[in-house]
């Protein structure tokens, strides 16, 4: 009987032991991952990519700090570019802000965690929308379209959706004005 339990004991660590080494190749794989994500979506959009002016505005752009994150969007000196295949021209963006949503508990009403989005609203009024990990992630992607693109509202307040929404022209003409006594 001592004998069965021995080896009974001898299966159980060796399986515990097994299951931690997939656990931490897992982990590794997944940190691995994570650290080229950027890259693998961008050498998609390189792939796919017929137009020059954007092929040579990514290579330019690959060495960057800000493009160096791993991160979800890839900003060049003209466009915004995401991991969902989507390219963005800089001038063709409005206004960018974040929010941060809380996710609450059904039964206790307690927040347990919380997500942020980044808000891109075009010129033509459409909004498109991107989770990012924490607020100074998206932060850091709102200084840098700001960076390239100066002219682009940022932050939110409910007077500013307002606004923007009740005088979208005359904001786009604005813009376009402030991008044209740049050129």
């Amino acid at each position: 009987m001592g004998a069965i339990i021995a080896i009974i004991v001898v299966i159980v660590v060796l399986g515990g032991m097994f299951w931690g080494w997939l656990k931490l190749s897992d982990t590794i794989i997944k940190r691995r991952d994570k650290a080229n994500s950027e890259k693998i979506f961008i050498r998609k959009i390189l792939s796919k990519a017929n137009n020059d002016e954007i092929k040579q505005e990514i290579e330019e752009s690959k060495d960057t700090e800000f493009n160096k994150k791993p991160i979800n969007i890839f900003i060049t000196k003209n466009f915004l570019i995401t991991n969902k295949n989507e390219i963005i021209p800089l001038k063709e963006i409005l206004w960018v802000y974040a929010t941060v949503l809380r996710v609450k508990s059904l039964s206790t009403g307690n927040t347990f965690g919380t997500q942020v989005k980044l808000n891109i609203v075009l010129d033509n009024g459409k909004k498109k929308s991107y989770y990012e990990k924490d607020q100074s992630v998206a932060n850091d992607i709102i200084m840098e379209i700001h960076k390239n693109a100066h002219w682009i509202i940022t932050g939110y307040t409910k007077e500013r959706e307002k606004d923007i929404k009740s005088n979208l022209q005359k904001y786009v003409e604005n813009k376009n004005l402030n991008i044209s006594r740049e050129n």
